[in-house]
């Protein structure tokens, strides 16, 4: 409900709800409770695409989890290239766990 009065507010010139809901760690924050269904009905396409728009935003965590759903096919068809991307700009922008995961999609990679 929260988020459905944020787009309300920033829709109709509330310029903090403007800012609020065009801040990444928000827009990632967004994606994750689609993700786990945190008072809110759980859809990982949903996520994916909230994701997304944090990564491209500049949240090393959304740049992680598009990697991560782009290398599981969840919420979004399995790529492995667009995993691999992610997950590199992730890693270089100091997400740890993107460091882990892009080592495990390279070996997956090389083993296949």
């Amino acid at each position: 409900k929260a988020l459905h009065w944020f787009k309300k507010a920033a829709a109709s010139g509330g310029s903090n709800a403007r800012e609020f809901l065009d801040d990444a760690d928000t827009i990632n924050d967004i994606g994750e409770a689609y993700f786990n269904g945190d008072g809110i009905t759980k859809d990982h396409a949903a996520a994916f695409i909230y994701f997304m728009e944090a990564a491209n935003k500049g949240s090393t965590d959304a740049q992680y989890s598009v990697g991560w759903c782009y290398y599981t096919g969840t919420g979004v068809s399995e790529d492995n290239q667009q995993a691999l991307y992610w997950c590199e700009r992730a890693a270089s922008n100091g997400n740890y766990d993107a460091r882990e995961l892009l080592q495990e999609i390279k070996e997956y990679l090389s083993n296949n």
